[in-house]
């Protein structure tokens, strides 16, 4: 088995509406059919979601619809047979972000099955206590940690950060309303591309390593 990863949207960029630009795309592809078929759908996954005709309205539907397309076109690319279980039918959640969140990991199971979530809050929170906020390295921490643990299966992580680590947490709306807080806070602007641009997930550079 292999893994492979995928962040935004870099082969649509161009085409996006502004609405669509404040979109972001991040995956963990874990193999289980094989290094091709982890590669495949990485770069072909988010370009079959933008196209959806539901994308807007309904990124759900749109998402259950590119899984399954994408898993149609690579049978019929692939040149060996599939395993048995493999199916093209994602199962899915929606989690709604409030605003209180400082980030999201994504791995494979080759993670979790050693790793808690809350073992992986504290490898991340110990990282940015240590390094004054630095991200470089914090995916590398985590497959170390994975490792540690004792998993012997492939290990990608990908660590998405919501807002810089080493700006103040926003405001809660109960300070706001108390008058706790003068002015709004802009720290994380300064990493933006505009000054108009709203504050985006940028991720951690990810750890991809694999078995020999």
């Amino acid at each position: 088995m292999a893994s492979s990863s995928a962040a935004a949207f870099p082969t649509v960029r161009n085409s996006l509406t502004e609405c669509q630009k404040e979109q972001a795309f991040f995956a963990v592809f874990d193999g289980h059919g094989g290094v091709d078929a982890a590669i495949y759908a990485a770069n072909h996954l988010h370009v079959n979601l933008f196209h959806q005709e539901s994308f807007s309205q309904d990124p759900s539907d749109a998402l259950c619809r590119a899984f399954k397309l994408t898993d149609e076109r690579f049978v019929k690319k692939a040149s060996r047979e599939h395993k048995p279980y493999i199916c093209g039918d994602a199962d899915h959640g929606i989690f709604p972000l409030d605003g209180s969140e400082d980030y999201l990991i994504l791995a494979c199971d080759g993670f979790w099955d050693t790793v808690s979530p809350e073992e992986a809050v504290r490898v991340v929170s110990d990282h940015l206590q240590e390094n004054a906020g630095d991200t470089t390295m914090v995916a590398h921490k985590l497959v170390a940690s994975a490792r540690d643990a004792g998993s012997s299966d492939n290990i990608t992580v990908i660590v998405v950060f919501l807002r810089d680590p080493r700006s103040p947490p926003p405001a809660s709306t109960e300070d706001e309303e108390e008058g706790g807080a003068e002015e709004p806070v802009e720290e994380e602007e300064r990493n933006e591309p505009t000054p108009k641009a709203k504050p985006r997930p940028w991720p951690a550079k990810w750890a991809e390593p694999r078995d020999t």
